[in-house]
Protein backbone atom coordinates (compact mmCIF):
# COMPACT_ATOMS: atom_id res chain seq x y z
CA UNK A 1 0.00 0.00 0.00
CA UNK A 2 1.25 3.25 -1.23
CA UNK A 3 1.78 6.03 1.61
CA UNK A 4 -1.19 8.43 -0.16
CA UNK A 5 -2.88 5.10 0.35
CA UNK A 6 -2.33 4.50 4.09
CA UNK A 7 -2.73 8.21 4.37
CA UNK A 8 -6.65 8.28 3.14
CA UNK A 9 -7.57 5.71 6.02
CA UNK A 10 -9.36 7.51 8.78
CA UNK A 11 -8.10 7.48 11.72
CA UNK A 12 -9.23 4.56 14.16
CA UNK A 13 -11.93 6.04 16.58
CA UNK A 14 -13.24 9.47 16.03
CA UNK A 15 -15.46 9.28 19.26
CA UNK A 16 -12.35 10.60 21.54
CA UNK A 17 -10.72 13.82 20.83
CA UNK A 18 -7.42 15.32 21.45
CA UNK A 19 -9.09 18.07 23.64
CA UNK A 20 -11.47 15.81 25.51
CA UNK A 21 -8.30 14.36 27.28
CA UNK A 22 -6.04 17.61 27.59
CA UNK A 23 -5.72 19.39 30.50
CA UNK A 24 -5.14 22.73 28.90
CA UNK A 25 -4.96 24.35 25.68
CA UNK A 26 -1.42 24.20 24.01
CA UNK A 27 -0.13 26.04 20.90
CA UNK A 28 -2.76 28.72 20.78
CA UNK A 29 -0.37 31.06 18.48
CA UNK A 30 1.75 28.99 15.73
CA UNK A 31 4.51 27.71 17.85
CA UNK A 32 8.58 29.61 17.46
CA UNK A 33 11.53 27.28 18.23
CA UNK A 34 15.13 25.94 16.92
CA UNK A 35 15.55 22.80 15.50
CA UNK A 36 19.39 21.19 15.13
CA UNK A 37 18.73 19.62 12.08
CA UNK A 38 19.30 22.17 9.26
CA UNK A 39 22.85 22.83 10.86
CA UNK A 40 23.55 19.54 12.45
CA UNK A 41 21.91 16.92 10.52
CA UNK A 42 22.22 13.87 12.86
CA UNK A 43 25.97 14.34 14.56
CA UNK A 44 24.57 17.28 17.13
CA UNK A 45 26.94 16.91 20.51
CA UNK A 46 26.15 18.36 24.32
CA UNK A 47 29.09 20.59 23.88
CA UNK A 48 27.67 22.32 21.13
CA UNK A 49 23.80 21.78 21.99
CA UNK A 50 25.09 24.04 25.19
CA UNK A 51 26.50 26.82 23.51
CA UNK A 52 23.24 26.97 20.97
CA UNK A 53 20.89 27.10 23.83
CA UNK A 54 22.82 29.83 25.71
CA UNK A 55 22.48 32.04 22.43
CA UNK A 56 18.81 30.90 21.91
CA UNK A 57 17.59 31.91 25.42
CA UNK A 58 19.50 35.40 25.33
CA UNK A 59 18.68 36.11 21.44
CA UNK A 60 15.66 34.47 20.01
CA UNK A 61 13.55 33.35 23.48
CA UNK A 62 13.56 37.52 24.30
CA UNK A 63 11.30 37.56 20.97
CA UNK A 64 8.85 34.56 21.90
CA UNK A 65 10.83 31.73 20.33
CA UNK A 66 9.74 29.11 23.00
CA UNK A 67 10.90 25.52 21.97
CA UNK A 68 14.63 24.19 21.81
CA UNK A 69 14.45 20.99 19.94
CA UNK A 70 17.20 18.33 19.28
CA UNK A 71 15.82 16.43 16.18
CA UNK A 72 17.33 12.67 14.95
CA UNK A 73 20.12 11.28 16.13
CA UNK A 74 20.52 12.28 20.29
CA UNK A 75 20.82 8.28 21.03
CA UNK A 76 22.95 7.71 18.37
CA UNK A 77 26.18 5.34 19.11
CA UNK A 78 28.36 6.77 16.77
CA UNK A 79 31.88 6.24 16.53
CA UNK A 80 34.25 9.78 16.09
CA UNK A 81 36.39 11.01 13.63
CA UNK A 82 40.09 10.85 14.25
CA UNK A 83 41.69 13.45 16.11
CA UNK A 84 38.44 14.79 16.53
CA UNK A 85 35.18 15.56 18.86
CA UNK A 86 33.02 15.11 16.04
CA UNK A 87 30.95 11.87 15.82
CA UNK A 88 31.36 10.03 12.33
CA UNK A 89 27.62 9.27 11.88
CA UNK A 90 27.81 7.10 8.70
CA UNK A 91 28.83 4.12 9.75
CA UNK A 92 27.63 1.00 8.24
CA UNK A 93 26.57 -0.21 10.87
CA UNK A 94 24.75 2.15 13.69
CA UNK A 95 23.84 1.22 16.90
CA UNK A 96 21.45 2.62 19.00
CA UNK A 97 21.55 3.29 22.81
CA UNK A 98 18.21 1.64 24.45
CA UNK A 99 17.04 0.89 28.04
CA UNK A 100 15.23 -2.64 28.72
CA UNK A 101 12.18 -1.36 27.08
CA UNK A 102 13.50 -0.25 24.02
CA UNK A 103 13.20 3.30 24.48
CA UNK A 104 15.94 5.44 23.60
CA UNK A 105 17.80 6.63 26.04
CA UNK A 106 21.24 9.29 25.78
CA UNK A 107 24.07 8.25 23.45
CA UNK A 108 27.77 8.55 25.01
CA UNK A 109 29.00 9.74 21.91
CA UNK A 110 27.10 12.74 21.75
CA UNK A 111 25.67 13.39 25.38
CA UNK A 112 27.93 11.79 27.87
CA UNK A 113 26.45 13.73 30.70
CA UNK A 114 22.93 12.71 29.40
CA UNK A 115 20.11 14.44 27.55
CA UNK A 116 18.40 15.59 31.04
CA UNK A 117 21.49 17.93 31.34
CA UNK A 118 20.29 19.55 28.45
CA UNK A 119 16.49 19.73 29.01
CA UNK A 120 17.46 20.98 32.95
CA UNK A 121 19.50 23.74 31.34
CA UNK A 122 16.78 24.90 28.78
CA UNK A 123 14.60 25.01 32.24
CA UNK A 124 17.06 26.78 34.08
CA UNK A 125 16.85 29.53 30.97
CA UNK A 126 13.29 29.40 30.74
CA UNK A 127 13.22 27.66 27.21
CA UNK A 128 11.17 24.73 26.93
CA UNK A 129 12.93 21.68 25.56
CA UNK A 130 12.23 19.11 22.47
CA UNK A 131 13.31 15.91 21.18
CA UNK A 132 12.90 14.01 17.75
CA UNK A 133 11.55 10.84 17.69
CA UNK A 134 10.78 7.91 15.10
CA UNK A 135 7.32 6.45 15.03
CA UNK A 136 7.18 2.88 15.90
CA UNK A 137 10.11 0.27 17.80
CA UNK A 138 13.70 0.39 16.95
CA UNK A 139 14.90 -2.30 15.21
CA UNK A 140 17.15 -2.89 18.10
CA UNK A 141 14.31 -3.46 20.69
CA UNK A 142 13.29 -6.32 17.97
CA UNK A 143 16.17 -8.13 17.54
CA UNK A 144 16.47 -8.34 21.58
CA UNK A 145 12.40 -8.83 21.44
CA UNK A 146 12.64 -6.58 24.65
CA UNK A 147 9.48 -6.63 27.00
CA UNK A 148 6.81 -3.94 26.88
CA UNK A 149 6.27 -1.75 29.99
CA UNK A 150 2.75 -2.16 31.58
CA UNK A 151 2.17 -5.71 29.32
CA UNK A 152 2.97 -9.13 29.31
CA UNK A 153 3.79 -8.73 25.71
CA UNK A 154 6.90 -7.84 24.24
CA UNK A 155 8.13 -6.44 21.16
CA UNK A 156 7.88 -8.28 18.48
CA UNK A 157 4.64 -9.06 19.28
CA UNK A 158 3.27 -5.42 18.59
CA UNK A 159 5.31 -4.97 15.11
CA UNK A 160 4.35 -4.75 11.89
CA UNK A 161 8.19 -5.30 9.79
CA UNK A 162 6.77 -4.46 6.31
CA UNK A 163 5.64 -1.08 7.70
CA UNK A 164 8.56 1.22 7.63
CA UNK A 165 10.10 3.92 4.58
CA UNK A 166 12.89 3.84 2.32
CA UNK A 167 14.47 6.49 4.41
CA UNK A 168 13.75 5.23 7.37
CA UNK A 169 15.85 2.32 8.36
CA UNK A 170 15.59 2.88 12.45
CA UNK A 171 12.11 1.63 13.14
CA UNK A 172 9.53 -0.83 12.19
CA UNK A 173 5.56 0.23 12.91
CA UNK A 174 3.26 -0.88 15.40
CA UNK A 175 0.64 -2.59 14.98
CA UNK A 176 -2.23 -1.18 17.23
CA UNK A 177 -4.88 -3.60 17.15
CA UNK A 178 -2.41 -6.00 18.91
CA UNK A 179 -2.25 -6.19 22.51
CA UNK A 180 0.45 -4.27 24.54
CA UNK A 181 0.13 -1.63 21.20
CA UNK A 182 -1.01 1.10 23.51
CA UNK A 183 1.26 0.23 26.43
CA UNK A 184 4.08 0.72 24.25
CA UNK A 185 3.25 4.08 23.07
CA UNK A 186 1.89 5.16 26.77
CA UNK A 187 4.96 4.53 28.35
CA UNK A 188 7.24 5.73 25.57
CA UNK A 189 5.60 9.10 26.13
CA UNK A 190 6.33 8.97 29.73
CA UNK A 191 9.72 8.20 29.44
CA UNK A 192 10.13 11.35 27.26
CA UNK A 193 8.14 13.24 30.01
CA UNK A 194 10.47 11.86 32.25
CA UNK A 195 13.15 13.48 30.72
CA UNK A 196 12.02 17.03 30.69
CA UNK A 197 10.85 16.73 27.07
CA UNK A 198 8.18 19.78 26.45
CA UNK A 199 7.93 18.98 22.91
CA UNK A 200 8.21 15.94 20.45
CA UNK A 201 8.69 16.30 16.82
CA UNK A 202 7.73 12.76 15.93
CA UNK A 203 9.07 11.39 12.36
CA UNK A 204 7.57 8.86 10.11
CA UNK A 205 4.16 9.38 10.86
CA UNK A 206 1.72 11.28 9.29
CA UNK A 207 0.75 8.11 7.11
CA UNK A 208 0.10 6.08 9.93
CA UNK A 209 -3.30 7.55 11.06
CA UNK A 210 -3.79 4.84 13.79
CA UNK A 211 -0.62 5.05 14.88
CA UNK A 212 -0.53 9.11 14.88
CA UNK A 213 -3.81 8.68 17.10
CA UNK A 214 -2.01 6.47 19.33
CA UNK A 215 0.86 8.96 20.28
CA UNK A 216 -1.56 11.74 20.46
CA UNK A 217 -3.91 10.10 22.83
CA UNK A 218 -0.54 9.30 24.64
CA UNK A 219 0.87 12.57 24.50
CA UNK A 220 -2.67 14.31 25.99
CA UNK A 221 -3.34 12.00 28.23
CA UNK A 222 0.07 12.78 30.07
CA UNK A 223 0.67 14.78 32.92
CA UNK A 224 3.25 16.24 31.17
CA UNK A 225 2.09 19.17 28.97
CA UNK A 226 3.84 18.85 25.94
CA UNK A 227 3.43 19.89 22.08
CA UNK A 228 3.29 17.42 19.50
CA UNK A 229 4.74 18.19 15.76
CA UNK A 230 3.81 15.65 13.27
CA UNK A 231 6.37 15.12 10.31
CA UNK A 232 7.20 14.78 7.20
CA UNK A 233 4.33 15.82 5.10
CA UNK A 234 4.59 16.13 1.64
CA UNK A 235 1.37 13.63 1.02
CA UNK A 236 -0.93 15.39 3.67
CA UNK A 237 -4.15 15.98 2.81
CA UNK A 238 -6.94 18.96 4.51
CA UNK A 239 -9.23 15.63 3.70
CA UNK A 240 -7.33 13.87 7.23
CA UNK A 241 -7.53 16.73 8.67
CA UNK A 242 -9.02 14.68 11.90
CA UNK A 243 -6.45 12.59 12.24
CA UNK A 244 -3.70 14.98 11.89
CA UNK A 245 -5.17 17.50 14.38
CA UNK A 246 -3.95 14.46 17.74
CA UNK A 247 -0.55 16.99 16.66
CA UNK A 248 -0.13 20.71 17.59
CA UNK A 249 2.14 21.19 14.22
CA UNK A 250 1.54 18.93 11.11
CA UNK A 251 4.25 19.45 8.35
CA UNK A 252 2.77 19.66 4.98
CA UNK A 253 6.03 19.62 3.13
CA UNK A 254 9.10 17.15 2.69
CA UNK A 255 12.24 18.70 4.05
CA UNK A 256 13.21 21.92 2.89
CA UNK A 257 16.22 23.52 2.09
CA UNK A 258 17.64 26.81 -0.01
CA UNK A 259 16.61 26.61 -3.66
CA UNK A 260 14.13 28.59 -5.85
CA UNK A 261 12.63 25.00 -5.94
CA UNK A 262 11.60 24.07 -2.67
CA UNK A 263 10.39 27.55 -2.53
CA UNK A 264 7.94 26.69 -5.39
CA UNK A 265 7.36 23.48 -2.72
CA UNK A 266 6.30 26.34 -0.34
CA UNK A 267 3.88 27.75 -2.41
CA UNK A 268 2.43 24.76 -3.88
CA UNK A 269 1.69 23.43 -0.62
CA UNK A 270 0.35 26.78 0.72
CA UNK A 271 -2.28 26.89 -1.52
CA UNK A 272 -3.38 23.14 -0.56
CA UNK A 273 -3.57 23.92 3.18
CA UNK A 274 -4.28 27.70 2.92
CA UNK A 275 -7.11 29.16 5.33
CA UNK A 276 -6.75 26.34 7.64
CA UNK A 277 -4.46 27.11 10.62
CA UNK A 278 -5.97 27.74 14.16
CA UNK A 279 -5.32 27.44 17.65
CA UNK A 280 -3.81 24.46 18.54
CA UNK A 281 -3.52 23.24 15.46
CA UNK A 282 -0.65 24.55 12.69
CA UNK A 283 0.18 23.22 8.84
CA UNK A 284 3.83 23.47 9.07
CA UNK A 285 6.65 24.34 5.97
CA UNK A 286 9.59 23.20 7.53
CA UNK A 287 12.14 24.67 9.46
CA UNK A 288 13.99 28.17 8.54
CA UNK A 289 17.50 27.39 6.92
CA UNK A 290 18.68 30.25 7.09
CA UNK A 291 22.40 31.42 7.89
CA UNK A 292 25.02 28.70 8.67
CA UNK A 293 23.60 25.09 7.81
CA UNK A 294 24.64 21.75 7.75
CA UNK A 295 27.42 20.96 5.11
CA UNK A 296 26.03 17.60 4.57
CA UNK A 297 22.61 18.42 2.81
CA UNK A 298 23.56 21.15 0.60
CA UNK A 299 21.23 21.52 -3.20
CA UNK A 300 23.88 22.97 -4.87
CA UNK A 301 27.18 20.93 -3.90
CA UNK A 302 26.34 17.32 -2.35
CA UNK A 303 30.61 16.21 -2.16
CA UNK A 304 30.61 16.04 1.64
CA UNK A 305 28.45 13.13 1.43
CA UNK A 306 31.19 10.72 0.15
CA UNK A 307 34.28 11.75 2.24
CA UNK A 308 35.64 8.61 4.14
CA UNK A 309 36.41 9.23 8.15
CA UNK A 310 39.86 9.30 6.95
CA UNK A 311 39.58 12.00 4.41
CA UNK A 312 38.01 14.11 7.38
CA UNK A 313 40.69 14.16 9.10
CA UNK A 314 42.89 15.81 7.39
CA UNK A 315 40.61 18.41 6.60
CA UNK A 316 39.17 21.80 7.87
CA UNK A 317 36.31 20.46 9.81
CA UNK A 318 34.47 23.50 10.05
CA UNK A 319 34.20 24.17 6.45
CA UNK A 320 33.36 20.05 6.32
CA UNK A 321 30.75 20.36 8.41
CA UNK A 322 29.07 23.63 7.49
CA UNK A 323 28.22 25.98 4.75
CA UNK A 324 26.23 29.46 4.64
CA UNK A 325 22.34 29.87 3.24
CA UNK A 326 22.38 29.70 -0.45
CA UNK A 327 19.66 32.02 -0.21
CA UNK A 328 19.63 35.19 -1.85
CA UNK A 329 18.19 38.66 0.11
CA UNK A 330 15.11 38.36 -2.16
CA UNK A 331 14.33 34.84 -1.07
CA UNK A 332 15.23 34.87 2.44
CA UNK A 333 12.64 37.97 2.39
CA UNK A 334 10.03 35.63 0.76
CA UNK A 335 10.92 33.11 2.48
CA UNK A 336 9.84 34.86 5.91
CA UNK A 337 7.14 36.82 4.42
CA UNK A 338 5.15 33.35 3.32
CA UNK A 339 5.77 32.03 6.91
CA UNK A 340 4.38 35.45 8.33
CA UNK A 341 1.79 35.34 6.12
CA UNK A 342 0.69 31.21 6.25
CA UNK A 343 0.84 31.39 10.02
CA UNK A 344 3.14 28.73 9.80
CA UNK A 345 5.31 27.91 12.71
CA UNK A 346 8.82 29.23 12.70
CA UNK A 347 11.77 27.15 13.66
CA UNK A 348 15.37 28.71 13.08
CA UNK A 349 16.99 25.83 11.49
CA UNK A 350 20.75 27.63 11.10
CA UNK A 351 23.39 27.16 13.84
CA UNK A 352 23.41 30.02 16.26
CA UNK A 353 26.53 30.10 16.84
CA UNK A 354 27.63 30.25 13.80
CA UNK A 355 24.89 32.44 11.98
CA UNK A 356 25.16 36.22 11.08
CA UNK A 357 23.14 38.72 14.00
CA UNK A 358 21.93 39.97 10.17
CA UNK A 359 19.87 36.84 10.69
CA UNK A 360 18.93 36.05 13.69
CA UNK A 361 17.77 39.97 13.53
CA UNK A 362 15.54 39.09 10.22
CA UNK A 363 13.73 36.05 11.99
CA UNK A 364 12.86 38.10 14.99
CA UNK A 365 11.76 41.09 12.58
CA UNK A 366 9.00 42.83 14.68
CA UNK A 367 6.50 43.26 11.56
CA UNK A 368 6.86 39.51 10.27
CA UNK A 369 6.56 38.14 14.28
CA UNK A 370 3.12 40.50 14.71
CA UNK A 371 2.17 38.78 11.12
CA UNK A 372 2.93 35.16 12.10
CA UNK A 373 1.55 35.45 15.37
CA UNK A 374 -1.89 36.84 14.16
CA UNK A 375 -2.49 33.27 13.76
CA UNK A 376 -4.70 33.06 10.35
CA UNK A 377 -3.68 31.45 7.38
CA UNK A 378 -3.79 33.37 4.61
CA UNK A 379 -5.52 33.07 0.99
CA UNK A 380 -4.79 33.69 -2.84
CA UNK A 381 -6.51 36.80 -3.61
CA UNK A 382 -5.30 37.07 -7.42
CA UNK A 383 -2.39 35.98 -9.56
CA UNK A 384 -1.28 36.90 -13.15
CA UNK A 385 1.44 35.06 -14.68
CA UNK A 386 4.14 34.60 -11.89
CA UNK A 387 3.11 37.24 -9.84
CA UNK A 388 1.01 35.79 -6.48
CA UNK A 389 -1.24 38.09 -4.09
CA UNK A 390 -1.90 36.51 -0.42
CA UNK A 391 -3.42 38.43 2.02
CA UNK A 392 -3.89 37.77 6.05
CA UNK A 393 -6.80 39.60 7.71
CA UNK A 394 -6.21 40.67 11.20
CA UNK A 395 -7.73 39.33 13.40
CA UNK A 396 -11.62 39.97 14.46
CA UNK A 397 -10.73 42.86 12.18
CA UNK A 398 -10.41 42.62 8.35
CA UNK A 399 -10.06 46.32 8.20
CA UNK A 400 -6.75 45.73 8.74
CA UNK A 401 -4.25 43.10 7.97
CA UNK A 402 -1.35 42.13 5.55
CA UNK A 403 -0.47 41.80 1.99
CA UNK A 404 2.20 39.56 0.20
CA UNK A 405 3.21 40.39 -3.22
CA UNK A 406 4.97 38.05 -4.75
CA UNK A 407 7.24 37.63 -7.69
CA UNK A 408 7.42 33.74 -8.13
CA UNK A 409 10.00 34.41 -11.37
CA UNK A 410 13.41 32.81 -10.61
CA UNK A 411 15.11 35.37 -13.33
CA UNK A 412 12.64 38.54 -14.26
CA UNK A 413 11.57 41.72 -12.22
CA UNK A 414 7.98 42.24 -12.35
CA UNK A 415 6.57 45.83 -12.90
CA UNK A 416 2.95 45.42 -11.60
CA UNK A 417 -0.20 48.45 -11.15
CA UNK A 418 -1.84 46.90 -8.51
CA UNK A 419 -5.37 47.48 -7.16
CA UNK A 420 -7.77 47.07 -4.42
CA UNK A 421 -9.34 44.28 -6.25
CA UNK A 422 -5.72 42.38 -6.68
CA UNK A 423 -5.64 42.38 -2.95
CA UNK A 424 -8.90 41.13 -2.67
CA UNK A 425 -10.31 44.60 -0.50
CA UNK A 426 -13.37 46.35 -1.07
CA UNK A 427 -13.43 50.14 -2.11
CA UNK A 428 -11.90 52.70 0.51
CA UNK A 429 -8.94 54.13 1.55
CA UNK A 430 -6.32 52.28 2.74
CA UNK A 431 -2.77 53.05 3.83
CA UNK A 432 -0.16 50.87 3.01
CA UNK A 433 3.30 50.12 4.37
CA UNK A 434 5.88 47.54 3.60
CA UNK A 435 7.11 45.44 6.65
CA UNK A 436 11.02 45.05 5.36
CA UNK A 437 11.74 48.82 4.25
CA UNK A 438 8.82 50.31 6.70
CA UNK A 439 8.37 52.89 3.85
CA UNK A 440 5.10 53.99 2.74
CA UNK A 441 3.62 52.82 -0.80
CA UNK A 442 1.05 54.23 -2.86
CA UNK A 443 -0.47 51.11 -4.98
CA UNK A 444 -1.48 53.44 -7.63
CA UNK A 445 1.77 53.41 -8.28
CA UNK A 446 3.44 51.00 -10.66
CA UNK A 447 5.48 49.02 -8.05
CA UNK A 448 9.04 47.12 -8.50
CA UNK A 449 9.21 43.54 -7.73
CA UNK A 450 12.78 41.90 -8.29
CA UNK A 451 13.38 38.42 -9.72
CA UNK A 452 11.81 35.51 -6.28
CA UNK A 453 10.93 38.45 -3.90
CA UNK A 454 8.07 39.84 -2.54
CA UNK A 455 6.11 43.41 -1.18
CA UNK A 456 5.38 42.80 2.39
CA UNK A 457 2.63 45.01 2.75
CA UNK A 458 0.74 45.99 6.22
CA UNK A 459 -2.72 47.91 5.32
CA UNK A 460 -5.30 49.62 7.45
CA UNK A 461 -8.32 51.50 6.48
CA UNK A 462 -8.12 55.47 7.13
Amino acid sequence: MSAAQINAQSASDPTYSKSALTKKPLALRPPLGWNSYDSYKNSIGEEETLKNLEIFARKLATHGYEYFVIDYGWYNEDSMIPGSIRPWFRQEAPDWALDGNGYPISSRTYFPNGIKRIADRAHQLGVKFGLHLFRGVIRKAWDFNLPIKGSSARIQDISDTKAYTDWNDVTYGVEMSKDGAHEYYTGLIQHLADLGVDMIKCDDLVPYPAEVEAIGRAVASCERDMLLSLSPGDDTTPANKNSYKWGHMLRITNDIWDSHQCLDDCFARWRVWQGSAGPGFWPDMDMLCLGTLTGYIDPVDDHRRDLTPEQLGTMDLEDVFFRKCHFSTAQERTFLSMRALSASPLFMGGCLIRSEQRVLDLITAPDMLKCNQNGISGTLQSETGQLEVWRTPNQGDETQGWIGVFNRSETETSNPTLTLKDFGLPDGRYQFRECWTHQPIEISKQAVIGADDVLFLEYKTI
